[in-house]
């Protein structure tokens, strides 16, 4: 999210669960509007999320996805419905997502050089601050926030004899 650069994400499929993370870290998304769909799962897994991952997800969505995206999981988005809430910049055949990604780059060439780019990560870090400030406390993925059982197992617990669970 802060790289000095501009940075694209070129999506021609889906765009869920951590991959649906990574692609919101980038500045701009393409996505193909005949194929895939973003939405982000964890609560279906068991999943409470790092305070990384929703440091992420409340930076780059609107508010008004944040119990349909990060608490529900209740909607497949598709590319359209992306493009009208502002999630991504736009929505093309999937053939087309590519060339469609490189164009917008080259509207972009200029903020990747000179003083552009000198400045652009320190900007950067100050927008998304509260994601930097939620790495540094967790570090990583920072899984002490997660729940034990579905998502992390107890790492004291493994199976034993008739595949019941076993102290170590």
């Amino acid at each position: 999210m802060t790289f000095g650069m501009p940075t694209i994400a070129a999506i021609s499929g889906h765009f869920c669960a951590a991959g649906g993370m990574m692609g919101l870290c980038f500045d701009y998304r393409i996505m193909s509007n005949d194929r895939g769909f973003f939405f982000i799962p964890g609560v279906d897994l068991g999943l409470v999320y790092s305070p990384l991952q929703t440091a992420v997800m409340t930076t780059k969505l609107p508010t008004s996805m944040y119990r349909d995206v990060i608490i529900m999981n209740n909607r497949r988005w598709v590319a359209d419905e992306l493009v009208e809430r502002e999630v991504i910049e736009s929505a093309v055949p999937s053939d087309e997502v590519v060339p469609a990604a490189l164009e917008l780059a080259q509207t972009l060439k200029a903020k990747g050089v000179g003083p552009a780019r000198a400045a652009m990560g320190g900007i950067k870090a100050a927008v998304y601050k509260p994601v930097l400030d939620a790495l540094e406390v967790q570090g990583a993925m920072g899984y002490s926030g997660r729940t034990k059982g579905v998502d992390r197992p107890d790492p004291s617990v493994m199976s034993g004899p008739g595949g019941k669970r076993a102290k170590l």
